[in-house]
């Protein structure tokens, strides 16, 4: 059971000076106690809070720093002195909750034609919107964000290029300008397609005598990643050379635990 700490004649006064002018949170945060125990003791003491009239120039600040500058609810609060409810409950009260901008033609048709293909953020900083409105408007368009399929007579077309001499950063800019930015590796997808078709063969560094020599030495003694530092090969490399070679490792004879 949790003890309960009893209410001290300082912390009584200084709660009738706070309570009112302060929300219940910051007085819990004062006082180190939660605010159900705030709320409690004060209506236990007939303590009333007392509701700020909103100035002119409260209602002015709140609806530029909201609406011109897009400042959250929270720093708003902060700013002016006041709870976030009342701050919710003046633009409720003034239907500015929800501040919705009807989206024309135009933008429609550019949003069909560049979801998918360029990233939301450039999207919405080209329209003059928030990303999540360019969500939430391509879902309601039913718009799919996958990554574009490219289609067997671009991948033929690709494959020609290359075998007359174009490179593959040449390929990426001619063929895949236009979804390039979605793959992370548009490199890797272009010699992915060469592979597939027989067209490309990645290059791989052979293993010379005295490489070998060192790996028939050291296998048994030292562990892969000190192979691969020391041979300047990938572990996978060593694996794969190691198997080839017949290779492996002793095995260390651990103590029978015997169960009665």
């Amino acid at each position: 059971m949790v003890e309960k700490r009893r209410w001290s004649k300082e912390e009584e006064e200084l709660l009738k000076e706070l309570y009112g002018s302060y929300p219940v949170t910051t007085i819990a945060k004062i006082l180190k106690r939660t605010p159900k125990s705030v709320m409690r003791k004060a209506e236990r003491m007939g303590l009333r809070s007392f509701k700020k009239d909103w100035s002119l120039e409260d209602l002015i600040t709140m609806l530029v720093l909201r609406f011109q500058y897009g400042v959250k609810i929270k720093d708003i609060a902060k700013t002016l002195g006041r709870g976030e409810s009342s701050i919710r409950c003046k633009l409720w009260r003034l239907n500015l909750t929800n501040p919705v901008q009807k989206w024309s033609e135009e933008e429609i048709n550019l949003l069909k034609n560049l979801y998918g293909i360029v990233d939301v953020k450039d999207i919405a900083r080209y329209l003059g919107r928030t990303p999540e409105a360019v969500k939430t408007k391509a879902s309601e368009l039913r718009l799919t964000n996958r990554k574009p399929k490219i289609t067997v007579p671009k991948k033929l077309e690709i494959v020609r290029d290359y075998l007359n001499g174009l490179s593959i950063e040449e390929i990426v800019e001619k063929h895949l300008h236009h979804i390039k930015r979605k793959y992370k590796r548009p490199d890797l997808v272009v010699k992915r397609i060469l592979i597939k078709y027989g067209a490309y063969t990645p290059k791989c560094r052979r293993w010379s005598n005295r490489e070998v020599e060192i790996l028939r030495e050291k296998y048994k003694e030292m562990d892969r990643n000190e192979l691969s530092s020391l041979l300047k090969r990938s572990p996978k490399a060593i694996t794969n050379k190691a198997y080839k070679l017949g290779l492996r490792k002793r095995r260390r004879k651990g103590r029978r635990i015997k169960f009665n």
